[in-house]
């Protein structure tokens, strides 16, 4: 459940008259999303909270929000943190809000354009960005021979090869997104990477959308990032970030019924891990 005690304190002082709505993912009752709406109904801020163990994961994303208000490529489309606050017993989040339709379950324009603009300039082995190196170090970490060989294979393919320092979400996914007038507005950035790959998120998002939206299964998955690769101006290095995404996805089962989806996802994993 929230941590109501930081919540509170969070939620101390943004406007006289505001009430507060709640948004529950099912996949993650436990972590409440509530929405602060002004006198005029008009929404002013999001806030989340979680107990003392899921602290370190809302005070990363007020990091990464603190980082990313000083960037201006992405400035303006994504949240300001308004506030962290951290008690004896959790942590919360207040962020501004956007308002906005949702996005589709396809990569648009829009959606690429936004994505380009979390390149910088900087140039760094594929293997020494921080997203790989923590990837890495979990798919070793669980002892699954599946994962542990797409780790292997990835930095076979591309360990030393130069990408373009991204920004990565972590969880860039329809559901995460608003779009508006204005373009895209991304929130929910306790997954993020400042020292990504370039397209980690495409992938995740083609990837969450084929197994969740469409129902794919293996061969589907195959199939979008043999074509992925194909398309890339580095094949290689596609093939690496696939992998890594798609091993990603299979350590983290959200529940029984994520069962099927995982054993789609292992097995495209040790097809693509044969590719030449």
């Amino acid at each position: 459940m929230a941590e109501p005690s930081a919540l509170l304190q969070a939620l101390t002082g943004l406007t006289a008259g505001a009430r507060i709505g709640v948004i529950v993912n099912p996949s993650a009752p436990e972590r409440p999303a509530f929405h602060v709406f002004d006198a005029h109904s008009t929404l002013i801020a999001v806030a989340k909270s979680g107990r003392a163990g899921e602290a370190a994961t809302v005070r990363r994303e007020h990091d990464v929000l603190i980082e990313l208000s000083a960037s201006e490529r992405l400035r303006g489309t994504v949240p300001v943190s308004l506030g962290l606050v951290e008690t004896n017993t959790g942590a919360a989040l207040v962020t501004s809000a956007f308002v906005g339709k949702p996005a589709p379950i396809s990569l648009t324009p829009g959606l690429r354009t936004w994505l380009e603009r979390c390149r910088s300039d900087r140039l760094v082995a594929f293997g020494e960005t921080k997203l790989v190196r923590t990837t890495v170090d979990r798919l070793h970490a669980s002892q699954d021979a599946v994962l542990v060989r797409a780790a292997q294979r990835a930095l076979e393919l591309a360990a030393a090869t130069p990408v373009a320092e991204t920004v990565t979400h972590g969880d860039f996914v329809p559901w995460n997104i608003l779009m508006t007038r204005d373009g895209p507005r991304i929130f929910d950035w306790e997954f993020a990477d400042l020292s990504g790959v370039p397209e980690w998120d495409a992938l995740y998002f083609e990837s969450q959308v084929q197994l969740i939206k469409r129902g794919g299964g293996s061969a589907e998955l195959q199939a979008l990032h043999r074509r992925s690769a194909r398309q890339a101006t580095d094949p290689e290095v596609a093939l690496a970030t696939s992998l890594l995404v798609l091993a990603q996805l299979a350590l983290v089962p959200r529940g029984p019924t994520d069962l099927d989806r995982i054993a789609a996802l292992r097995a495209a994993i040790r097809a693509l891990a044969e590719t030449h």
